[in-house]
């Protein structure tokens, strides 16, 4: 078994048994920095052939895994190539990585192997500002934020198109820490409350779920506004996100959960879809959400925000006036990343 499944936790039951955690125990401390450890010295001794064949300008590492990481440390060292570390999730301030059986030899080594990489890497990429920091606090020296973003070519909305329902779409899997009682506690008062909000509600989750998402469907008696669908191809997602009166973006509840920015936010500004989410107001999805101007953030266990947060989304859907008219989505734009991205690289090479 892996140690962090798809829902991306540890262990896959409440309750793990003795073999559970066994595996993850087995996988924490004897695969450093992770199970594809056994590709660094394969890769690396290929690499160094072909480079000694082969004029390069750049080397770019992307993890994790962070094995690759360990790959290019290699390369970089011996052929003096500048190197760009880019890490697309932090290493040990990852959110899971405190349920990780470690050893405090197995701690040591994973601090270590990532201080030689921040040390020893000409520029450091990351997709968050909080992150960031961890890096420059750990003696990064030379970090910059590259954040994720959406394609372009794939959204075109419509108002026309929109879902005649308050539909209330999630897109993603929904683990554990991100199964916030307090949103559908919010929904069952306001439909208990008001009779149009009752009338009107609909719920989509689109993903994997774990047993406690519909364990609270159940207890709240939501069954009949929720719908669950396990998979979805990315247009018919992008389709639905787009027609959907309200995103719902649901943050895990574990440490160093400032720094977390899904992949899906992109893709849920870009929609021009007003957007709930449930985690750190001072936190980097935050400051994104600031940014393009669409998008209510409420802390978690904040259920007196959450209802008012609905309750006046509903409202502009009720009065038609749900639409997001400004552009500042589009600076989350690959086209735009990617020249930022370019820029970095033009910079290193041309020194």
């Amino acid at each position: 078994k892996e140690t962090v499944n798809k829902f991306g936790v540890i262990f896959k039951n409440e309750n793990p048994g003795f073999k559970e955690k066994l595996s993850v125990w087995i996988r924490s401390n004897l695969f450093i920095p992770d199970a594809r450890m056994l590709w660094i010295k394969p890769a690396t001794k290929y690499l160094k052939k072909y480079l000694s064949e082969n004029k390069i300008d750049l080397i770019i590492s992307n993890g994790p895994p962070h094995s690759t990481h360990l790959i290019a440390l290699k390369l970089a060292k011996k052929f003096d190539i500048p190197w760009i570390a880019d890490f697309r999730d932090p290493w040990t301030k990852i959110d899971f990585f405190h349920k990780l059986k470690l050893s405090p030899n197995s701690l040591k080594k994973h601090q270590l192997l990532e201080q030689k990489v921040l040390l020893n890497s000409s520029i450091q990429t990351t997709v968050s500002w909080s992150w960031a920091d961890d890096f420059r606090a750990l003696g990064a020296k030379n970090v910059t934020v590259v954040t994720n973003g959406f394609d372009s070519e794939i959204f075109e909305p419509s108002i026309d198109q929109l879902d005649d329902f308050f539909t209330i779409t999630h897109l993603g899997s929904m683990n554990e820490d991100r199964n916030h009682v307090d949103f559908w506690k919010v929904i069952r008062e306001l439909m208990d409350e008001d009779k149009i909000f009752a009338q009107k509600i609909n719920i989509q989750l689109i993903g994997e779920i774990v047993p406690s998402v519909s364990q609270y469907i159940n207890q709240f008696k939501l069954n009949d506004v929720c719908k669950h669908t396990e998979f979805m191809t990315h247009p018919e997602a992008m389709k639905t996100i787009s027609t959907s009166r309200l995103l719902y973006l649901s943050l895990n509840n574990t440490p160093h959960v400032k720094g977390i920015v899904p992949g899906k936010i992109f893709e849920y500004i870009a929609a021009k879809r007003p957007i709930l989410a449930i985690g750190p107001t001072n936190g980097d999805s935050a400051k994104i959400l600031q940014t393009v101007h669409n998008g209510i953030i409420c802390n978690f266990g904040d259920s007196k925000k959450i209802k008012k947060s609905i309750e006046s989304l509903f409202s502009d859907y009720l009065n038609s006036i749900d639409i997001v008219e400004n552009n500042e989505y589009q600076k989350f734009s690959r086209t735009e990343l990617t020249k930022q991205m370019v820029g970095l690289m033009d910079g290193i090479t041309s020194k």
